[in-house]
């Protein structure tokens, strides 16, 4: 057992789960504090960017942790707005599911292409890391949140490509320069 990969012990996924997700909650706190109307996506959102960082150390052990981080700041986002009940869990919920898989699929993708331990340290692994991980990843977030605000009506239809485009340039942003500092700040691979 002591092979396994960092934070896939049960005692260690807790961890990693508790201080993903409030340290993904505080980021994501802190950069909606940014975010014009309708106040779901901000200029920049470097939780994208550390829930990358840590599918990459993790793996799979570090989804549970990017899902109950971002449904933190969007439960948080929806108590902020008056929301209740059925609203208040679904919605973030939902958010979040897009959250985690947007992490998976980055990091999945990055040591498909870049290789297994993804170091970033040659050009074309930077280029293809920020591609995959930034811009190509953050479509998944993007589109799985902006579906679910416009069928629960939290953003109208009318507004749905706007605010699409707005969240994947903050989570891509997020994801570029975030990453790299999460990745330095954890010390692997």
């Amino acid at each position: 057992m002591d092979s396994a990969t960092p934070g896939t012990r049960p005692g260690h996924l807790i961890w990693l789960t508790l201080w993903l997700g409030l340290g993904y909650a505080a980021l994501g706190g802190g950069a909606l504090a940014l975010a014009g109307p309708p106040g779901y996506a901000s200029p920049l959102y470097p939780p994208a960017g550390l829930a990358l960082a840590a599918a990459l150390t993790y793996g799979p052990a570090a989804m549970p942790g990017a899902w109950l981080g971002a449904f933190l700041v969007n439960a948080g986002l929806g108590l902020v707005r008056g929301q209740s009940g059925l609203a208040l869990v679904t919605l973030p919920a939902l958010i979040a599911l897009g959250a985690a898989a947007q992490a998976g699929l980055g990091a999945y993708l990055m040591r498909r292409v870049v290789g297994p331990q993804v170091v970033l340290n040659a050009p074309r692994d930077i280029a293809l890391g920020g591609l995959l991980g930034g811009p190509l990843a953050c479509t998944v977030s993007t589109t799985v949140a902006t579906l679910a605000l416009g069928v629960t009506g939290a953003v109208p239809w009318a507004q749905a490509g706007a605010n699409w485009l707005v969240w994947w340039s903050c989570d891509t942003l997020g994801a570029l320069i975030a990453t790299p500092l999460a990745l330095t700040l954890i010390g692997h691979p």
